[in-house]
C-alpha cells in the first residue's frame, strides 16, 4: 500500500500514522492468508441454501470482511 496509495504512504511519512498502525491497517484491508485447507464433507447439508454432498470438498476463503462494499 505505501507503493500504490500515495495518500496511504502520506499519512505514514508525513507522521499522521505510525509503523504499527500502518501495518494494522494493512493486515486488516489485505491479510496475507486468503485460504486455508480444505476439508471433505461427511455428510449431505445445506449451507447458506447451498447443498453439500457427502464427499464434497469444502474450502473456507478468508478475506477482509470490511471492505465488503455491502
Amino acid at each position: 500500500m505505501i507503493l500504490t496509495d500515495s495518500r496511504f504512504r502520506g499519512n505514514l511519512s508525513g507522521g499522521q500514522m505510525t509503523l504499527p498502525d500502518a501495518l494494522e491497517q494493512v493486515l486488516w484491508d489485505h491479510p496475507p492468508l486468503a485460504v486455508v485447507p480444505t476439508r471433505w464433507a461427511t455428510c449431505d447439508i445445506e449451507v447458506g441454501g447451498t447443498q453439500i454432498a457427502a464427499g464434497d470438498m469444502v474450502m473456507l476463503g478468508l478475506a477482509a470482511g470490511n471492505v465488503d462494499p455491502v
